[in-house]
């Protein structure tokens, strides 16, 4: 378990001992404080009483989703950095064997990083630079689909938004004005459709905010030290 944990510090670097997992803990634990303060305000329990359409619940359940996704991509990012880092270390211990004690050490990790390193050390010389590019593509393809997911999310509050509107522009009926005892029951209708088309605004924007900043703020920049770390890893092995 060590192997992975990486539990000592091994000298430079920012992302050793799960840091940048650590991270989007504290992120995501300033954004559910927020929410949780929305909650004890009334805020959401508002937002469920008016979703007759389940549109809000909709959007909320994919923006959880999406949060689930990016926190299971990031904590194996993570792991990648701490098997980099611990690699580094043990490569730099003053012995004769290091280097290849570390080399041996990596491959047991089953790791991406091992992997790739295996990669570019068999590739061919005239192969490596694409192979390096094709590594670097293909990680960072892994991102698109939270990137998706967070204008998913602004869509479909849109789109609630116009459903909303619908519904109450739907519901206006001008022979009610002529009864003043149906006009009570027509204001509340056409209230809570727009209730509606601004709470889902509301939820889909808030939702996006929170994936995308856990995509911008930390799996982003994680990924593209992972890449460089990996790209160190596979050159110094080939050296």
């Amino acid at each position: 378990m060590q192997q992975f944990l990486g539990a000592r510090d091994r000298g430079s670097g920012t992302n050793t001992n799960y840091v940048m997992f650590m991270r989007m803990l504290a992120l995501n634990s300033l954004f559910a404080a927020i929410v949780f303060w929305a909650y004890h305000e009334g805020w959401i329990g508002a937002v469920v009483a008016a979703d007759t359409v389940y549109i809000s619940r909709g959007i909320a359940s994919l923006g959880l989703l999406g949060l689930i996704m990016i926190s299971a991509r990031i904590f194996n990012v993570s792991r990648e950095l701490n098997i980099a880092r611990e690699y580094h270390w043990r490569a730099r211990q003053k012995t004769e064997t290091a280097k290849e004690a570390a080399n041996a050490w990596l491959q047991s990790t089953n790791s991406r990083v091992a992997e790739f390193a295996n990669e570019y050390r068999r590739a061919k010389a005239e192969d490596k630079t694409v192979l390096l590019e094709q590594f670097r593509i293909a990680m960072t393809s892994k991102l698109h689909i939270f990137s998706a997911i967070a204008e998913w999310l602004v869509v479909l509050g849109l789109i609630g938004t116009v459903v909303g509107i619908r519904i109450g522009t739907g519901a206006i009926d001008p022979s009610a004005f002529r009864d003043i005892n149906l006009v009570v029951p027509l204001l509340k209708e056409v209230i809570g459709a727009f209730y509606i088309a601004f709470d889902t605004t509301i939820v889909g924007a808030c939702s996006a905010l929170w994936l995308d900043a856990n995509l911008k703020w930390i799996l982003r920049p994680g990924m593209a030290q992972f890449v460089n770390e990996a790209v160190k890893i596979g050159v110094s092995r080939n050296a």
